[in-house]
């Protein structure tokens, strides 16, 4: 941009103008000229003498409609033509200024967008070339980076004192971290298979476990490795595994953890939980590739029940050892229950436990879960910090989970033919829904997975769609306890043995 030095404050300053008239269509029009004002306009304009730019946005961009010289001092001149109005007058905007071939170039500039930008008067005196409007310009574009720059210096010295901060605790922490030395050398030999499947506090592995001449008793087990910043997790599931009485055949036995160094990983830190490893893997894996038969329902239905009661009940102390307190689960869901060979199931996944220590209070009270199976009270944030609230939370979960069971169960005579396999809530909200989405479906609409009207055909069958119904209640004081689904189930299979007897 051209922009000629302003004019000394006692002279009346003629500048050279770009003239342009886009309406005029005669023969005598031009269609761009550059003239100085004393010369384009009549003797009846006086100075002090101007250049103007008029011009719309359209949507094929900007359209200059005017382009010339104006008189008179009731113009507010610069020495650059900028618009300092946010919108246009009658759809146009203008702008004026008083240098040499200064409307050649035009810039508009919203005066609430910089700080008080001072126009230069159109008379001043000044010995410098320096325009102080591109001047202001530049402070406007410059002080954001500079902010931006300071801001993203901030954030990366915060984060290395993070990392520094984070493995110092990780290296104190472990002082007091209870590894099992004899859980070490154990399973030093271990060779992890692949990959079995991934979550949110990290992966389980399927590893080889040989034994101390090598290979020829090999034995399968399951890796579950925790990231060095999911350490609490790890913690979690180690001291809910150590309860005393915390062993059932309907949850997931434990044979050791450990602390693993790997300078492939972040902070060059791996913790591992080793578990007995389940070829079938998970319920929600088995429905998805399988039907199941109606007393295959019962068998897992009361398992799950069974290793829920195990977890949510508090087993008093004996002579020979201490008492186990009362656990809720708090991701309960078909992707945390594994099952045998033979199809008996088992609860696993301790990362989000809640241990209730009768001596002292519960910790970490927050809404946590996977939302697909979040109970009403825990998506509206409305929990009763007590311990039966969160068991009845569980059992909300439960109730979904007997869903997936019985949409993919044949009737109690082979009748029925199951759908397809979806997941709770899936054909209201997809597969990954929001916390919003649940709110509305769950707790607005007070929306539950459809119970077809086949189920109800069969006595069985429609007295499984009553405990659903009653596990998933909106009033959490009016669902069942994992007692009473197994006492309720007990006499199915029970009702369903003396029919195959008789």
């Amino acid at each position: 941009m051209y922009i000629s030095p302003a004019p000394p404050e006692s002279f009346a300053y003629d500048p050279e103008c770009v003239i342009l008239n886009k309406a005029c269509k005669g023969d005598g029009c031009l269609k761009e000229t550059v003239n100085r004002c004393s010369s384009s306009l009549n003797d009846s304009y006086s100075p002090p003498y101007h250049c103007y730019v008029v011009w719309k946005n359209t949507t094929e961009g900007v359209s200059i409609e005017l382009r010339g010289c104006v008189s008179g001092k009731d113009f507010t001149c610069s020495k650059s033509c900028i618009e300092r109005n946010r919108s246009p007058k009658n759809g146009h905007f203008f702008c004026c200024c008083s240098t040499d071939l200064c409307n050649e170039n035009f810039l508009h500039l919203p005066a609430e967008e910089v700080n008080k930008i001072e126009l230069a008067p159109t008379q001043q005196t000044t010995t410098s070339n320096f325009d102080s409007d591109f001047f202001w310009i530049s402070i406007y574009i410059f002080i954001p980076s500079i902010i931006i720059l300071g801001i993203i210096l901030i954030l990366s010295w915060y984060q290395r004192n993070k990392s520094r901060a984070f493995n110092e605790e990780l290296s104190n922490s472990d002082e007091s971290t209870p590894i099992n030395e004899q859980s070490f050398y154990r399973f030093k030999n271990l060779e992890l298979d692949g990959e079995q499947s991934r979550g949110r506090f990290g992966a389980v592995w399927r590893a080889r476990l040989p034994n101390e001449s090598g290979f020829l008793d090999e034995k399968w087990v399951a890796v579950k490795i925790f990231p060095a910043h999911e350490k609490n997790s790890w913690l979690t599931e180690q001291q809910v595994f150590m309860l005393p009485k915390f062993e059932h055949k309907n949850i997931l036995p434990f044979l050791g953890f450990e602390k693993r160094e790997n300078d492939n990983v972040p902070y060059g830190i791996e913790y591992w939980i080793i578990s007995e490893f389940h070829e079938l893997g998970s319920l929600y894996d088995y429905l998805k590739s399988n039907t199941i038969e109606f007393s295959d329902f019962l068998k897992i239905s009361e398992g799950i029940a069974c290793g829920l009661a195990h977890l949510h009940d508090e087993i008093p102390s004996t002579k020979a050892g201490q008492n186990k307190p009362a656990i809720a689960h708090r991701d309960f869901k078909s992707k945390n229950v594994l099952l045998k060979s033979d199809l008996t199931p088992r609860i696993a996944d301790f990362g989000l436990c809640l241990v209730f220590y009768p001596d002292r209070p519960p910790t970490d009270l927050g809404q946590v879960g996977t939302r697909r199976y979040m109970a009403p009270e825990v998506l509206e944030g409305a929990i009763n910090f007590y311990r039966d609230a969160f068991t009845r939370i569980d059992i909300y979960a439960f109730g979904l989970v007997l869903w997936e069971l019985i949409s993919r169960c044949k009737g109690e005579d082979g009748t029925i033919l199951p759908d397809k396999y979806m997941l709770p809530f899936e054909e209201e909200v997809g597969l990954n829904p929001t916390l919003e989405d649940m709110q509305r479906v769950v707790c607005q609409m007070k929306r539950r997975p459809e119970i077809k009207p086949i189920w109800r055909s069969y006595p069985a069958t429609s007295q499984i769609c009553e405990t659903i119904e009653e596990c998933w209640d909106q009033d959490a004081e009016a669902r069942l306890s994992a007692s009473c689904v197994i006492e309720r189930i007990s006499q199915l299979m029970k009702s369903k043995t003396s029919l195959t007897i008789e």
